[in-house]
């Protein structure tokens, strides 16, 4: 067998090519997968990063509310006491208003004169009150009448409990805005 020099020159250069070749794609490669793995670990640093402020703010987020609701809490109770110390203030006042019910019977004994049996009928029970003319047809009275509301539980306030109230609620202390 024979060897022919040109030839085998030839596939020697065909062969070197392809050589280097394959060590440009080697190491374009190599460096395409190393600006993969640093990307992916920015990637990761960056979306830990991001978790751990989206805690944070959380976190900050929580204890504000809390925050909020203690003071809340706080103004509710100062809130409770000026008025529970405005109603301790006001009892005094109050045996003012019973003396004026205690006149309104003296009042209603005037009007429960009568003969002996309608006057022991009248004299345990309320005095009617007098009709107005030209009432509402003809069961005669208003409807506040026929209506009998009970006391209200609870009794009215003072003009100094209502402004002290008053500067209290304007002063801002109940509200943020």
């Amino acid at each position: 067998m024979k060897f022919d020099l040109r030839v085998a020159k030839t596939e020697a250069n065909y062969c070197d090519d392809l050589v280097n070749q394959a060590a440009y794609h080697i190491r374009r490669a190599t460096i395409a997968d190393e600006q993969l793995k640093s990307q992916q670990a920015e990637q990761e640093k960056e979306r830990l990063a991001l978790k751990q402020r989206q805690e944070k703010e959380e976190e900050e987020k929580r204890l504000k509310r809390e925050q909020e609701a203690q003071e809340l809490l706080q103004k509710r109770q100062t809130f409770l006491e000026k008025t529970k110390n405005l109603l301790n203030i006001g009892e005094a006042p109050m045996d003012e208003p019973a003396k004026k019910s205690k006149s309104r019977k003296k009042n209603y004994d005037i009007y429960s004169g009568g003969s002996g049996d309608e006057g022991a009928d009248r004299s345990s029970s309320k005095p009617p009150k007098p009709r107005k003319s030209g009432g509402s047809g003809a069961t005669g009275g208003s409807r506040r009448e026929k209506e009998k509301r009970p006391a209200p539980a609870y009794r009215r306030m003072t003009k100094e409990e209502i402004d002290d109230l008053n500067s209290f609620i304007d002063d801002g202390d109940l509200y943020e805005g």
